[in-house]
């Protein structure tokens, strides 16, 4: 006689753990080999690539804590499309790269920044075509609790400067998904000259940014996950949080570094270098 015995609730439990913490894990491999792909891809523009020895984008990215199937948003790209050339065919299988731009009503320069943001998308449909575009700060930015992070690269400091940052934080805060992640960088600004001279010249004290994002941060409600939220939001607290890197000046160091700023509990962790 043969006697087949299912399993206990706890052993069917813990094997359901076990399979998502295995498929997570494959996941997370996955998602460093493509970045890892996209930014030694010869496909960018080759003036771009120059530009990895200081901007560091796998460090930035992997520090932001991003994965390929989740819906990102770059603030502002510009006309370069430095990060686009990486994040649009990195997300192009899994995720959705979304490109916020400024609206009709920016300066021309920015303006003019925009058409040049869609010619490079129409010069490749292969790698840029899935690429959604919206436009911010305003009503045409992407819906509330949509999305699984937001980025924004040396905008910060214009922000603060222009007494826009709470604004910029607000529709930020509002568009993430529950557990999502708004990723800065910026230079960091020296802490013995005065500090509104060095951001008019694009540099902001780290101290001051966190402080910010902790204030922005404590007025927006964490929520609840919700129907609409990615499956690969779940590695993530349900607190919305703020995740920066900020970068040396190049003549003090060359090597860029990096802080993470935990807005829910208020205590920033210790400094990490993106060189390492």
């Amino acid at each position: 006689m043969t006697l087949a015995l299912a399993p206990s609730a706890s052993v069917r439990v813990a094997m359901r753990i076990l399979l998502c913490l295995m498929l997570a894990t494959m996941a997370a491999a996955r998602a460093d080999d493509t970045l890892r792909t996209r930014i030694n891809d010869p496909q960018r523009g080759e003036a771009n690539r120059a530009r990895d020895v200081y901007r560091h984008p796998y460090e930035t990215l992997s520090f932001f804590g991003l994965r390929d199937d989740e819906t990102i948003v770059e603030i502002w790209p510009g006309g370069g499309a430095w990060w686009t050339e990486i994040l649009a065919p990195w997300l192009h299988d899994h995720g959705h790269y979304v490109a916020a731009l400024p609206p009709d009503t920016a300066s021309d320069e920015a303006l003019a920044g925009n058409k040049k943001f869609a010619a490079r998308l129409a010069s490749d449909a292969q790698r840029y075509g899935a690429t959604q575009v919206v436009s911010f700060p305003g009503g045409g930015f992407v819906a509330p609790n949509s999305a699984d992070a937001i980025l924004t690269f040396r905008n910060l400091h214009n922000w603060m400067a222009a007494g826009k940052a709470d604004a910029a934080f607000a529709q930020f805060y509002a568009a993430l998904k529950p557990g999502g992640v708004l990723g800065i960088e910026d230079h960091r600004a020296r802490t013995d000259l005065p500090e509104a001279a060095q951001l008019k010249s694009g540099y902001v004290r780290e101290e001051t940014a966190i402080a910010r994002t902790r204030t922005a941060s404590a007025t927006q409600p964490s929520g609840k996950a919700t129907a609409s939220r990615s499956s690969s939001s779940s590695r993530r607290t349900e607190q919305k949080r703020s995740v920066a890197r900020f970068v040396l000046p190049a003549e003090a160091d060359q090597r860029p570094q990096m802080w993470r700023a935990a807005t829910a509990s208020g205590t920033p962790s210790p400094i990490h270098d993106a060189a390492s």
